[in-house]
């Protein structure tokens, strides 16, 4: 019930994870979510991990979705989030993990990501294990989705409130990529950067992008000027 109340991504693995502790014990949880972005993985536990037994989570991540969607990531490829309790200091440190379970998180048909669970003891998880895995993989699958209905609703919103300012607005999503534009900043941008919607811009006229968005914490005025010639 909790479960289909959440509005944010982060808040769905909280709660995922909090329902996974109490209906398959385990030492540690993790959750694959492969968008357009760059594949995701969270691993949360409240012991400390070795080097090797994060590796070792990404390698299975990586194999169980591939085997089970019919894609093709690398673990190598995957942006990895570690979720450190404030005990781990005082906590021992996993060095091995002895069973793992997975469950595939899927969307109108389409494998989007995977739940696995794992613990030091070898044989610890059984049948009733997975059902129970694979419950909670679905709804977070249908909270996932609705979440992303409410992100492009209000993609769409945003949209069409920029699209009608005289102003230039252009955002940028957390990766410092070229999320929106309006048609005067568009206009604009052809003067500043090559880099087009959906693109990063390294530089904005002849200041990095970064600088500009360091210096601009305040929200205060930074003037860019073009570089091109007329």
């Amino acid at each position: 019930q909790a479960l289909g109340h959440a509005t944010h991504l982060g808040d769905v693995l909280r709660l995922t994870w909090l329902h996974l502790y109490q209906t398959v014990p385990h030492d540690i949880a993790a959750s694959l979510l492969v968008t357009d972005a760059a594949p995701t993985l969270v691993i949360q536990s409240p012991h400390a991990l070795s080097a090797q037994v994060e590796t070792v989570v990404q390698t299975v991540v990586a194999q169980e979705f591939n085997q089970s969607s019919g894609q093709q990531i690398e673990a190598s490829q995957i942006k990895t989030h570690r979720i450190h309790s404030k005990d781990d200091a005082r906590q021992s440190i996993i060095k091995n993990l002895g069973t793992t379970l997975t469950a595939p998180i899927v969307m109108d048909n389409q494998n989007v990501g995977l739940l696995l669970v794992a613990t030091q003891q070898k044989n610890h998880f059984n049948e009733e294990h997975q059902q129970l895995l694979t419950i909670v993989a679905n709804q977070a699958a249908e909270t996932i989705g609705r979440l992303q209905s409410l992100i492009a609703a209000e993609h769409k919103r945003l949209e069409s409130v920029i699209a009608h300012l005289s102003s230039g607005v252009v955002m940028l999503d957390a990766d410092k990529i070229i999320a929106m534009a309006n048609k005067v900043a568009k206009k604009i941008l052809e003067h500043l950067t090559p880099a087009q919607i959906g693109e990063q811009p390294t530089y904005l006229g002849e200041y990095p992008i970064n600088q500009i968005l360091s210096e601009n914490t305040q929200g205060t005025p930074f003037t860019v000027t073009s570089t091109q010639t007329a």
